[in-house]
């Protein structure tokens, strides 16, 4: 519509790009012996899903509620420059429809989000859909549908994912996309579903970043591609892409 402000996607991956860490990983360390934790991370057996999935079971046979993980999800802490970079997101909402996009359940994220008080600027939520029951008190799991994807997890592409979202909502394919990331199940994504007018924004010295110094992976990037290292560094990008 005329005067309409023009919008962009930010799409933000959760695990070492808003945060410091893996919270999922996090949560097995915290709470598990070496035996229960070899358990879960048996992934010569178990895809991601069913690795989370026989976590909180475990938990829940050992009396455990989600009471005692909280403080642990709580303790995770933002990348330097995040709080920044959500700051400016917020005074700039008009411009941003923002998603999340993780390879994780989404209880644990979107419960950090909301305790760092930043859950009502994200609009869509893409992961392995996860809650809290009421009147549970362990997080109950549900499986995704298969995906043909030989590159990511057998639990959740997220490209597929994405264009799932992206089939929903016709008038998104419009809009100029950025990617905000930093490791290796991100880049199915960016090399098969980002225009050359999209900017994929990628942390510097994780794994994304080393892939990038290879041709037989850059050469499939049609989008612009940045580097950060800090969450303020984000901001310039979007001031100057937007």
């Amino acid at each position: 519509m005329e005067g309409e402000e023009e919008k962009n996607l930010l799409l933000f991956d959760f695990d070492g790009t808003l945060v410091d860490g893996d919270i999922i990983f996090t949560m097995f360390e915290k709470t598990l012996s070496k035996e229960d934790y070899a358990s879960v991370t048996d992934f010569e057996h178990l895809n991601y899903a069913e690795a989370i999935d026989k976590y909180y079971k475990l938990m829940k046979s050992y009396n455990k509620t989600m009471s005692d993980i909280h403080p642990i999800l709580e303790g995770m802490k933002f990348n330097e420059g995040i709080p920044d970079l959500f700051t400016y997101i917020r005074e700039n909402k008009k411009k941003f429809i923002v998603l999340l996009i993780t390879g994780d359940d989404l209880y644990p994220t979107t419960y950090f989000l909301k305790k760092k008080g930043i859950l009502d600027l994200f609009d869509y939520f893409i992961g392995i859909p996860s809650k809290l029951e009421d009147g549970e008190t362990m997080v109950k799991v549900t499986y995704l549908s298969p995906h043909d994807c030989n590159y990511c997890d057998k639990s959740l592409c997220k490209n597929y994912e994405f264009k799932k979202l992206i089939e929903k909502n016709e008038k998104f394919k419009n809009y100029k996309l950025f990617f905000i990331c930093d490791g290796w199940n991100d880049y199915c994504l960016a090399s098969q579903s980002m225009k050359n007018t999209d900017v994929v924004v990628i942390r510097e010295g994780f794994k994304f970043s080393n892939m990038m110094k290879e041709e037989k992976f850059n050469k499939n990037i049609k989008s612009n591609v940045v580097y950060w290292q800090n969450g303020k560094e984000i901001i310039e990008y979007l001031k100057k892409y937007t």
